[in-house]
């Protein structure tokens, strides 16, 4: 697949025990073996996609998938305006955290839809009673330099976050807006693809 914005390649690999195309195995097998698996979920991007899904699916899909797992973070990469970033959201906290290797905001329209989506998960789950303001933040992260290299940024800050545990101070931890090197995009790809082949 192909973003039109930064025509990078998105890398979807099959998976024979969903019969669909998730590319966010090795993200669960990472937590699990950095004993991070309770803190930290993933959304399935297919499953919060403008195309192919209404907006009540989407809705509905991330606010069970939050409220019956109960986990601190969840991370779910989104193509936006056709470009792939990365949303990092925190249900108890009412926060987003939101990465965009191009340094754009979400559209309103977005805001508004993850607003109803976490205040949703919170009631269902328990946790709250009423909807509270949900609070953006934009980190200064790494901004791509070529025009092809979105989905890797999105896999570098999903590695980093889980490699390291962070589950606060983002915008402290996330303060280089230099592009990253090209050696770290080469060890991403590669990790990635030696999961992939491993999977298949």
């Amino acid at each position: 697949m192909r973003c039109v914005e930064c025509e990078c390649d998105v890398i979807v690999v099959p998976h024979t025990y969903d019969q669909g195309w998730h590319d966010l195995g090795y993200m669960d097998k990472l937590s699990v073996e950095q004993a991070q698996a309770q803190v930290y979920g993933f959304i399935e991007l297919q499953s919060i996609q403008k195309s192919g899904n209404t907006q009540v699916q989407i809705q509905q899909y991330m606010q069970t998938w939050m409220s019956d797992s109960r986990r601190d973070i969840y991370m779910a990469p989104y193509i936006d305006g056709s470009h792939w970033q990365l949303m990092v959201i925190i249900p108890k906290e009412y926060t987003m955290v939101w990465f965009c290797s191009l340094h754009r905001k979400p559209s309103h329209e977005i805001k508004f839809q993850l607003q109803g989506i976490v205040s949703g998960a919170n009631i269902l789950s328990g946790r709250s009673r009423s909807s509270k303001a949900l609070h953006f933040i934009y980190p200064k992260c790494n901004k791509q330099q070529d025009s092809f290299e979105c989905g890797y940024y999105i896999m570098y800050r999903m590695i980093a976050i889980v490699s390291t545990g962070i589950t606060n101070s983002w915008a402290q931890v996330f303060q280089d807006p230099s592009p990253l090197p090209e050696d770290e995009i080469i060890k991403i790809r590669e990790q990635w693809a030696t999961f992939f082949l491993q999977s298949i």
